[in-house]
């Protein structure tokens, strides 16, 4: 059923989605149970067209913003769901998923803990998780995952930034894979030559597995920047 997703709206009162059929038509709605809050990914499983929606949902004053991830039924009915509050209480939020090709969905964004670091999970098709990595540049400063993606050996692969003030790098586009279970397979950093803001924002794979990237290279002290796009084999 779910052939399309849309995205209606719903900053910080709660969050619409339409589902529709392959022509566009109208098959259902889904209104967050969590309000306030925000969604920023969605993925469908190929399998059973169910979708899984991260994003964060309003802590209140004590905790700020709290990861939310969320799967749901092409009915919109909710199968599961899973918060995150990082010991900082401050904005931890999911940014993007992929679906696994066993009805696995992998979640990336950000969570604050003694710094702002990178946050990995991956969940099985029931919602339990299977693993949880979390990424500090070196820094101490703000690391976030921004993009992810799954191979069709069930890699996954994260792209994102990583605070290299310490080497007077500003932040760096970075990328690493993980194999199904969460070991580290390779990782690989972009520092442009102005040492300036550079950042790896989404990712895609190919039908051979090859790794697409794709982001922003500062050119300046401004942050001003210049599409950078790089392919990386498997």
């Amino acid at each position: 059923m779910a052939a399309g997703a849309e995205v209606l709206g719903g900053d910080f009162v709660g969050l619409a989605l339409r589902l529709s059929e392959g022509n566009g038509t109208q098959a259902a709605d889904y209104q967050s149970s969590t309000v306030p809050s925000v969604f920023f990914g969605v993925a469908v499983d190929a399998g059973s067209s169910e979708l899984t929606l991260v994003g964060f949902g309003n802590g209140g004053p004590a905790e700020d913003d709290n990861i939310l991830v969320q799967r749901v039924t092409a009915g919109g009915m909710v199968l599961w769901d899973d918060t995150l509050n990082g010991s900082a209480n401050e904005r931890d939020q999911a940014l993007a998923v992929a679906a696994g090709p066993d009805g696995s969905a992998a979640v990336v964004g950000q969570v604050f803990d003694d710094s702002r670091d990178m946050w990995i999970r991956l969940y099985a098709a029931d919602g339990s998780v299977q693993w949880t990595q979390t990424v500090d540049g070196g820094d101490g400063g703000a690391d976030e995952a921004l993009g992810v993606a799954i191979d069709s050996q069930g890699a996954i692969v994260v792209a994102g930034r990583v605070d290299r003030g310490d080497l007077g790098q500003g932040s760096n586009a970075w990328i690493r894979k993980y194999d199904p279970d969460g070991q580290e397979l390779w990782t690989r950093t972009h520092n442009g030559a102005a040492n300036s803001y550079d950042s790896a924002n989404a990712i895609a794979i190919d039908t051979e597995d090859r790794i697409v990237v794709v982001g922003k290279e500062g050119i300046n002290e401004a942050q001003d920047g210049q599409v950078w796009m790089r392919m990386y084999t498997p």
